[in-house]
């Protein structure tokens, strides 16, 4: 065997023995060799890297009744921070992390109006987080920024509801900061999300329903962007021919009816009301049961298992997973839209609520700049939740 060859076998068992620390840890030695098929010598190796890389640590010993107790490995999230950005289209969340996730620091601000203004407040935002955060290893590893639009090759490609099309924020801040910044559409980092954090199967969709509708899709275990980014813009399929204008150009567009915006839009216009209403004056008159409030929810379930009929026919996922503030504060609206598929369609759409929610972007972005920092094609990260 050449040296290329044993270099590059030597890097895949070290990714091999990480990820399998970070997802079944703690661990010992003796049982990595066992479950891994290595020997105890190139085990040993390897995790004497990671202590010294410190992505890795020692705790404790584990039970046992006779013979010496084996020493414990688990992973060290804290010995780095991500910084994740979801941009919606008025309020901008950031979330400063630990490596698995943990939250360090989250706010939520007035998301920048003018294109001009968007770079110079994510540079002065990343700059007063970075030295806020405290002391580790490998400081900030990478940022990630969720973007409510199209996304290709990093550049904000369309983006219907704020002005940053054409906007190219990749470069400038990986200048500035000299650290990976990847530039996401929402809905893939919600599928990135829930995949990661908490949907072991490789075949997934998630329909992200807000200002917009998005639909993130992972294919045998990849995540499905097409050629060109534009994969996944579920919102723009049109399902009335001469419908309602869109900004992308079309009419008829299916988050021209069934996106929040376009709900609550079509709320205040029932009611006579002057401004549109927030999602929380909604829920007060959904509550009561204000016909109004729960004609709109059934509008609602319409049309989304309109959109569900079309996602099973194109893609038949093993799972579909709706992230929406209607179906999180009304789980039974489920069953309701399930109930309006066609009944050969029924048992093909296995669809549930987001686990995430609102956190769905946010920690999608953690995954991605995770593996990427790792080098990991994939990881599990579902026991980091919520600890």
């Amino acid at each position: 065997m050449d040296t290329g060859n044993k270099a590059l076998i030597r890097d895949m068992n070290i990714r091999f023995i990480l990820k399998m620390i970070i997802e079944t840890g703690p661990i010992s030695r003796a049982d990595i060799a066992k479950l891994s098929g290595l020997t105890k010598a190139t085990v040993s190796a390897i995790v004497k890297l990671l202590l010294d890389q410190q992505l890795v640590v020692e705790t404790g010993s584990a039970a046992t009744q006779k013979g010496r107790k084996p020493i414990l490995l688990k992973f060290c999230p804290e010995s780095g921070y991500i910084i994740v950005f979801d941009i919606g289209r008025l309020e901008t969340t950031v979330l400063a992390s630990d490596l698995c996730g943990h939250t360090i620091y989250l706010q939520t601000y007035p998301t920048p109006a003018d294109k001009e203004a968007l770079l110079p407040w994510l540079i002065q935002t990343i700059a007063r987080l970075k030295d806020t955060l405290p002391p580790s290893i490998y400081g900030v590893v990478g940022i990630c920024i969720g973007i409510h639009g199209t996304v290709h090759d990093s550049t904000i490609v369309f983006a219907p509801y704020y002005p940053y099309a054409g906007l190219q924020l990749k470069t400038p801040l990986e200048d500035y900061f000299h650290i990976p910044v990847f530039v996401e559409n929402e809905a893939n980092l919600s599928v990135i999300g829930e995949h990661g954090f908490c949907f072991d199967c490789d075949n997934l969709a998630v329909l992200s329903i807000h200002s917009g509708i998005g639909l993130g899709v992972i294919l045998h275990g990849r995540l499905y962007t097409g050629p060109d980014g534009y994969a996944g813009e579920f919102g723009h399929s049109v399902i009335e021919l001469g419908g309602c204008p869109c900004p992308c150009g079309n009419r008829g567009c299916l988050e021209q009816y069934a996106s929040e915006q376009a709900l609550l839009k079509e709320y205040a216009r029932l009611k006579g009301l002057t401004r549109i209403p927030s999602f929380e004056m909604f829920k007060k008159a959904a509550d009561q049961k204000e016909p109004g409030a729960v004609h709109i929810l059934e509008i609602f379930t319409t049309y989304i298992a309109a959109g569900l009929n079309n996602i099973v026919q194109m893609l038949n996922p093993e799972l579909i997973i709706i992230s929406s503030r209607f179906t999180d504060t009304y789980p039974e609206l489920i069953e309701n839209i399930r109930a309006q598929l066609p009944r050969r369609i029924r048992p093909l759409c296995r669809m549930r609520t987001s686990l995430l929610s609102s956190r769905a972007v946010l920690l999608g972005g953690v995954c991605l700049v995770l593996k990427n920092f790792l080098r990991l094609d994939r990881v599990r990260l579902e026991k980091f939740l919520n600890t």
